[in-house]
């Protein structure tokens, strides 16, 4: 994704410890947490906070 290219989002694999089907874990890195305190507060509360779980 674009936010990744800019080295905003990292992705990570995370296996499950059952073995079921491993799943894209999204964290927000330092420069893009930054980009976040920026946005206006209408966008920022459609954003993920930091360390929640994607839905």
């Amino acid at each position: 994704s674009a936010l990744e290219a800019e080295g905003l989002l990292a992705v990570e694999r995370r296996f499950r410890p059952d073995g079921g089907q491993a799943e894209n874990a999204y964290r927000v890195t330092p420069a893009g947490r930054a980009r976040l305190s920026r946005l206006p507060r209408r966008a920022r509360r459609e954003a993920p906070e930091p360390g929640s779980p994607p839905s």
